[in-house]
């Protein structure tokens, strides 16, 4: 949704944005085509039918005690904002009631940041992009408006409907490497003598996609130690580090998706 969209909406008509083969992930670059559907219950003056297809990121962070709270803690900045004309009513020419549907296509940039969500017990950071369709009235008061932010809403129709996308990068072709880690670490108790443990570690490759396979090769050197390894446990994180621009204060978020043992 929107960050509009609990505001008033008009009740005699619906805009309902269909995408084809209701595909609701896109590759940053691609297109996004679909059709704007209208059902209108009693005349409604017009001047276009106007589409947006709209980015923007999201940030409620809760500071530590000893930060006070800024503006840049809780805001919404936009990332783009793309507008076009679906179709013109010349004056005169106002929508009857009964059911409308117009197509249409959107070019997205190639350098658009993924949708993303970070989540935490206290703060949460988003990428989100949706596309709202509105007819655009020819009656002002049919414009969405605040009596605490007069004008704040730019000119945003009561008549609209919008839809959620989200927005993927293009898988890049990387040249398989073998990325090798090397663990070691002390067994036992310093009272009573420790040992060492060496892991080695490797990947068949340094950069994964949503839906690859992690292959993980495991060569542990246990040889110098009493007991036997009686396990192994892989966790996959998903880590989000985040730098203030007034305090330059480094921020990291870290969410478990998946243990494997």
């Amino acid at each position: 949704m929107f960050w509009d969209e609990p505001l008033d909406l008009y009740t005699d008509g619906t805009i309902n944005i269909n995408l084809y083969n209701n595909v609701l992930g896109h590759i940053a670059g691609s297109t996004i085509a679909g059709t704007v559907d209208i059902e209108i219950g009693k005349v409604f003056p017009a001047t276009n039918l106007l589409i947006e297809f709209k980015g923007v990121e999201r940030s409620h962070i809760t500071p530590d005690q000893g930060i006070s709270l800024k503006d840049y803690h809780q805001e919404v900045k936009q990332i783009l904002s793309i507008k076009q004309i679906v179709v013109q009513f010349p004056e005169g020419q106002d929508l009857q009631p009964g059911q409308y549907s117009y197509p249409f296509q959107i070019y997205t940039p190639n350098w658009l940041p993924e949708t993303a969500l970070i989540k935490t017990r206290k703060d949460r950071l988003t990428v989100e992009y949706t596309v709202r369709a509105q007819l655009t009235p020819r009656d002002h008061r049919n414009f969405v408006d605040h009596p605490n932010f007069p004008s704040k809403y730019d000119n945003v129709s009561m008549f609209r409907g919008s839809r959620r996308i989200h927005m993927y990068m293009a898988p890049k072709e990387i040249p398989p490497q073998n990325y090798k880690l090397t663990i070691r670490s002390k067994v036992g108790l310093k009272l009573f003598g420790s040992t060492e443990s060496t892991c080695e570690v490797k990947f068949n490759k340094n950069q994964y996609y949503p839906g690859d396979e992690v292959d993980i090769w495991l060569d542990c050197d246990n040889t110098k130690c009493d007991k036997k390894v009686r396990s192994y446990k892989f966790k996959l994180f998903r880590e989000l580090r985040c730098r203030e621009a007034m305090s330059g204060h480094y921020d990291t978020y870290r969410t478990l998706l998946k243990t494997v043992k």
